[in-house]
């Protein structure tokens, strides 16, 4: 029996998670629409894909977390082993993600009562 284009997209899809050097997850997200043309126009202006956009700006993220980080402390392996998962007042389960405030502060939402 021929192999459908299901069958095809299905084994390219699982086929990712080993490719390239550290292999590939996929990403599906609703983004606003002013991020999607900020992104759009990014991704022009540097002559790049929009995933090779989206690559370069979430490691340029990650690298500025990653320096402040102490290699010695729970803190490093907190960070890296963080599920990504906030509490049920909208704040990082993490202390490193609360240390990256400092950097994108408009990750969090913004509490008006805060002082």
């Amino acid at each position: 029996m021929p192999e459908t284009n299901a069958m095809r997209q299905k084994r390219y899809r699982d086929d990712r998670h080993t490719a390239g050097q550290n292999g590939e997850r996929r990403l599906n997200t609703c983004v606003t629409t002013a991020t999607a043309l900020a992104l759009r126009r990014l991704s022009c202006h540097y002559g790049v894909t929009k995933r090779e956009m989206v690559q370069r700006l979430v490691a340029e993220a990650d690298d500025k977390i990653v320096q402040t980080l102490d290699t010695d402390k729970s803190e490093w392996e907190e960070y890296f082993l963080s599920t990504g998962q906030r509490k049920s007042d909208g704040r990082a389960s993490c202390s490193s993600c609360q240390t990256s405030i400092q950097f994108f502060p408009d990750l969090l939402p913004h509490d008006p009562e805060a002082p």
